[in-house]
């Protein structure tokens, strides 16, 4: 409501938040200069943090993308240089940046089955067929199938104290 109480951020926040920027590594040709933060109050594991988000003002002037807020920036990820958020005792955490992937992704093809007429029943269910009587169970699993149904039902016996 009364905006003009709100602390603002001191100069000394968005040099330290462009130092850091800077020690984890600018995109190649970029200068700190071009560099605007933006920061908003909000919580960070039940502490009272600020986050902030840095972007390339000069970039988004030429792509006529006009951001006043750090909310802003969620519609053009790519503008965004780094981000994070500070400690109220001025300590800097930095979201890390995944790289943009340059492979792409395979091309999928239809398998080939000619090779492999025998695996049908592992692909293709066979309900009837797992129902009947005729299914075979591996030699391990026949004995503890053999075993169990040979064990008493009953439950053992307490002893007395």
């Amino acid at each position: 409501m009364f905006g003009f109480l709100r602390k603002g951020q001191s100069p000394g926040s968005s040099l330290a938040i462009q130092q850091a920027l800077v020690q984890q590594g600018l995109p190649f040709g970029m200068s700190v200069n071009r560099l605007r933060v933006l920061t908003r109050q909000g919580n960070y594991a039940g502490r009272s943090v600020r986050y902030f988000g840095a972007f390339d003002a000069h970039q988004a002037a030429q792509g006529g993308v006009v951001v006043r807020t750090l909310n802003d920036l969620d519609a053009y990820p790519d503008l965004v240089v780094g981000s994070g958020h500070v400690e109220r005792d001025g300590a800097i955490s930095l979201t890390r940046r995944e790289p943009p992937t340059t492979t792409p992704s395979p091309t999928r093809a239809q398998a080939d089955r000619a090779g492999h007429a025998d695996d049908a029943h592992l692909v293709f269910w066979d309900a009837g067929g797992s129902r009947s009587s005729a299914v075979h169970l591996s030699e391990a699993a026949a004995s503890w199938q053999n075993a169990r149904s040979t064990q008493t039902t009953e439950p053992p016996l307490l002893k007395d104290r």
